[in-house]
């Protein structure tokens, strides 16, 4: 992944869009529910000017489907940089910030934006059982070593963990009603 945040625009006007660079190629097998909120097409592999915008964002600057679009953003060394897009659907999500102010673009795109061609600056990697999560974590820190950041889903946003804790709360409060019930 390569996150970055930029000025987005339709040509007449304009906002400021957090955006998330991913790998078309690789983003299902980390994320398989990735498109689950997605009106429209996904990335693709080979896609070099696609974005996917959220819904807010999309409302606010009349982007639909196809429509052509802009990004600026500051690359390495301060250099200012824009390259134009074309939506290609929107993200509708549980969350109104989220969708308010985000885009989703492929890595090739924003490496070039940025010219920072073959780098990232993120790497998400998927766990099949997330109770190994804490320490698998633990040991990509001692394996990296001190010069790289190594942090789960939960500590980069706090409130999934709370999520995760609520919900099994709920199923074991259900469990237990519907063992009651049944004697």
């Amino acid at each position: 992944q390569l996150p970055l945040s930029g000025l987005l625009t339709n040509g007449s006007q304009g906002t400021v869009a957090v955006v998330t660079a991913v790998d078309p190629e690789t983003l299902r097998e980390v994320l398989p529910s990735a498109d689950m909120y997605l009106t429209g097409e996904a990335l693709k592999p080979g896609d070099k000017n696609g974005v996917q915008v959220g819904i807010e964002l999309a409302h606010a600057l009349g982007a639909k489907q196809g429509a052509p679009m802009m990004i600026s953003a500051q690359g390495l060394g301060g250099r200012d940089n824009a390259l134009d897009l074309e939506v290609r659907g929107t993200m509708n999500g549980q969350n109104p910030l989220i969708t308010k102010r985000n885009a989703t673009v492929p890595l090739a795109f924003a490496q070039s934006l940025l010219g920072m061609e073959g780098k990232v600056t993120e790497y998400v990697i998927a766990v099949d059982d997330p109770s190994h999560m804490d320490s698998l974590a633990a040991s990509l820190k001692q394996q990296l070593g001190a010069g790289y950041e190594v942090q789960t889903c939960e500590e980069v946003r706090p409130g999934l963990r709370d999520a995760r804790l609520l919900q099994r709360a709920i199923i074991g409060l259900v469990s237990i009603v519907f063992l009651i019930i049944g004697f």
